[in-house]
């Protein structure tokens, strides 16, 4: 088919080419020489009325010029039109060029010609009106008569301008002049006078007109025209030649296509049986396709095994091999019966196909390898011929699908080397679904993975509610114990450790919460330097004794706003980070520096937009990362430690994108690795203003529990307030209602923000006439504090509470 095409491909252009010397081989042009014989005709008639029209105008004859400039247009189109003209040939450019030169001296001239011919012709009008009206005057006997002489002269000057007459005329001239000089009281002076002017004119402008009109009659184009003739029929005489010459060119060229058309017939027989085969092998790897697509997970090697023996036997080769250096590596090679012996290592060859440029189609032959030791290498094992192509996994190349030949062909693979590539399409496409398969599999092991710790974090959380209430009757009465102990004590001691490890517990079971189901971000103030000093107290004891962690604060005092604990546990993951990263021990210092960017400042993996911001840099002396880890640090379940989960810094960056701020590395393998999160500022902390204590204001508490009643009465009134406990909304609104002015503050306790929740908070913020309350709740809330906001909560606390928290917020409430 393709020996078909290529017959094609000579034929068709053999055939515009008969066409064109079909239409050459026709003779000379004779309609354009005639054309071009007529123009030069015309050239010498323009010419000839020319010289006609301007004796005429000499003479008088004409009235005004426009017969000319006609002329001389002519003589310029006739011009132009030779020049344009095919039957010119390019020796002839020369003569044309002077033709336009003498047509354009022509033209110089003739414009003189019109502008002295016509003052001639003015003046010799008004001399002749002069003269014939003074010499009917007869004022003078003497004067007449001159005048009358100078007319007869000056007559006979205009018919014969020689130097003779000129003599005559001016001595007529000069006795008019002494006959107006004898006679001074003439009664015609004025006439006498412009006679005299227009007698000079005369004289100086007839020679020049003559001569004007002798140059123009000299110019001639005959010679130039004799000259053109030549060329065009020099032209003619070459057309007819060469005529001659592609008759004999269309005689040869239509038996050399008649030679082609037979052997196109044989090729096109010979197409139909590559076409038979073309078609077998798509069949063949259609079948192949499918049994790779549906073969059983165990049974897939056996398949490939089965399918490259079937794609050396149909494409004749003695050797098929299959090489794959990505992802699973694998190396199938099949040999034809007897050919065991031959060929190289296939991953020789995968290297070399890498290192040669391949074909368009994407193949690589034998042919085409670059000189050196594998091609002398692959000749002296016995190959004569190879064909190969290229295998990718995604974007990046995997391994190579190659035939071998000992028996050297004069065209192989017969079918063409489109096969080989399709047939390689059909093995990259069955192993890019064995490996999505297997990132499949891999990915519903992490699933059940994740829905394992989802189950876990459930429990977690329901044991973690029921440990809060424990917690906050504990802190309450361990506070109340505070304050009705002595100080210096060693009771104030105790207490003081019970609260702190209450405290400890409070934070375990935040942890556990926010594991169990993630809560949105509550912001508030958070300083730096406190945030910093708690988080390096937690992590010493981590610290092995070759591991020494600095603390640089650059900028102290500075504020952030977002949530403590998960801030904190943004240092804990970086820091751990380092410590790992330096399994020889090293330094780590965390530093802390104010940063103000007027401009977009481009980041590691972000953007840091214009702004003030607290920099906190995590600084270790350990091996550092290369490139490829470094792009890829903070996707999800990437990891390069044994049993890391690839979850460490992905959750980082999560917590940091979600307070606003971006985080950069600086990195370089061996030389340890910086990183930096940027936090937008808050300030830097300054001082509280005092605020004046309750004095004896009500404080309503609404939905509490029996074992947490007491206890919250005792806080808050140890804080100086007098509360009331309702155990439902209804009491409470029933008590609003009676003395709507009888409370300064109320605390709503909520077990669940549910819908229940909800609806109470709405019942209690309709009926308490818009009056702000403290919402307690004993879960965290993945409800938005700006709906909670809405509907009338002024404060938001969790317990168990702390006094200094209750205190804190009750006095906001009685301020706003």
């Amino acid at each position: 088919m393709i020996a078909f095409l290529r017959g094609m491909a000579v034929i068709l252009p053999m055939l515009a080419l008969l066409t064109w010397l079909l239409v050459h081989s026709l003779g000379p042009r004779n309609d354009d020489y005639a054309q071009a014989q007529r123009v030069v005709l015309g050239l010498a008639a323009g010419e000839s009325d020319l010289q006609r029209d301007v004796l005429m105008a000499r003479a008088g004859l004409l009235r005004n010029y426009d017969p000319l400039v006609a002329d001389i247009g002519r003589l310029w189109w006739m011009a132009e039109a030779l020049r344009q003209h095919p039957m010119m040939q390019a020796d002839a450019a020369a003569t044309l060029a002077e033709l336009a030169d003498t047509i354009g001296r022509m033209e110089a001239l003739l414009e003189d010609f019109k502008s002295r011919n016509a003052l001639l012709q003015n003046s010799l009008a008004y001399f002749d009106a002069l003269q014939q009206r003074l010499a009917a005057a007869e004022a003078d006997p003497v004067v007449t008569p001159a005048v009358v002489a100078l007319g007869n002269a000056m007559l006979h000057l205009v018919r014969d301008p020689s130097a003779g007459a000129q003599q005559r005329t001016r001595q007529r001239l000069q006795a008019v002049m002494a006959a107006v000089v004898g006679h001074r009281d003439m009664p015609d002076g004025r006439g006498l006078q412009l006679l005299v002017l227009h007698s000079r004119l005369l004289l100086d402008l007839l020679p020049a007109v003559d001569d004007d009109l002798r140059r123009l009659l000299a110019i001639s184009t005959g010679e130039l025209r004799s000259r053109i003739r030549a060329s065009q029929d020099a032209r003619r005489m070459a057309e007819q030649r060469q005529a001659e010459r592609f008759r004999l060119g269309l005689y040869g060229l239509a038996m050399l296509l008649a030679v082609l058309l037979v052997r196109v017939g044989l090729q096109w027989r010979a197409g139909l049986h590559l076409l038979r085969q073309g078609a077998r092998m798509e069949a063949l790897i259609s079948e192949m396709s499918y049994r790779l697509a549906t073969a059983p997970w165990g049974r897939f090697e056996a398949y490939l095994d089965e399918v490259l023996a079937e794609l050396g036997r149909a494409f004749d080769a003695d050797r098929a091999y299959l090489v794959l250096d990505r992802g699973q590596p694998t190396r199938r090679i099949w040999h034809a019966p007897g050919a065991e012996a031959t060929g190289v290592a296939p991953e020789r060859v995968l290297d070399a196909v890498r290192a040669a440029s391949p074909t368009p189609e994407g193949i690589m032959t034998l042919s085409g390898l670059p000189e050196g030791d594998l091609r002398a290498l692959l000749r002296g094992a016995g190959v004569a011929q190879c064909c190969a192509v290229p295998l990718r996994l995604g974007d990046e190349p995997a391994g190579l699908l190659g035939f071998e030949r000992v028996r050297a062909a004069r065209r192989w693979p017969e079918v063409g080397t489109g096969f080989v590539r399709m047939a390689g399409e059909v093995l990259q496409a069955a192993l890019e679904r064995r490996r999505a398969a297997t990132r499949q599999a891999e990915f519903e092991a992490r699933l059940h993975r994740a829905r394992r710790l989802e189950a876990i974090g459930t429990f977690a959380s329901g044991i973690a509610h029921n440990f809060n209430n424990v917690l906050g009757a504990m802190l309450g009465h361990a506070e109340m114990a505070e304050e009705a102990t002595p100080p210096g004590g060693a009771a104030v001691r105790h207490i003081a450790e019970i609260q702190r490890a209450g405290a400890r517990a409070h934070e375990l079971v935040a942890r556990i919460l926010d594991f169990g189901a993630r809560q949105k971000t509550r912001h508030r103030t958070v300083p730096v330097d406190g945030l910093l000093a708690e988080t390096i107290a937690l992590l010493r004891g981590l610290v092995s004794h070759d591991v020494e962690l600095l603390l640089e604060p650059r900028a102290p005092g500075q504020m952030v706003s977002g949530d403590p604990v998960q801030l904190q546990q943004v240092l804990v993951n970086l820091v751990k980070n380092a410590f790992q990263a330096m399994p020889k021990g090293g330094r780590v210092t965390i530093q802390v520096e104010a940063v103000r960017s007027d401009q977009p400042l481009a980041l590691s993996h972000d953007t840091l937009p214009p702004g003030a911001f607290v920099r906190i840099g995590v600084v270790d002396t350990g091996t550092g990362m290369d490139a490829v880890t470094l792009a890829n640090i903070f996707r999800p379940f990437f990891t390069t430690k044994p049993a890391g989960t690839g979850l460490g810094l992905a959750t980082v960056r999560e917590i940091v994108l979600d307070h606003g701020g971006v985080v950069d590395v600086r990195t370089s393998p061996h030389f340890g690795s910086v990183f930096s999160v940027w936090l937008p500022s808050g300030g830097e902390a300054g001082g509280v203003p005092a605020v004046a204590g309750p004095t004896g204001q009500t404080v309503m508490l609404v939905g509490l529990e029996p074992d947490n009643i007491l206890g919250d009465e005792e806080m808050i009134a140890a804080l100086g307030y007098e509360p009331v406990s309702f155990a439902t909304p209804e009491q409470a609104l029933a008590a609003v209602q009676r003395t709507p002015d009888g409370f300064d503050a109320v605390l709503v306790t909520l077990h669940a923000l549910d819908e229940d929740g909800i609806a109470m908070l709405r019942v209690l913020s309709a009926g308490m006439a818009g009056r702000p309350f403290i919402l307690v709740t004993t879960e965290a809330s993945d409800l938005d504090p700006s709906q909670l906001i809405e509907l009338g909560a002024r404060e938001i606390l969790q317990r168990p509470l702390r006094s200094a928290r209750v205190a804190a917020a009750l006095m906001e409430v009685r301020q706003a």
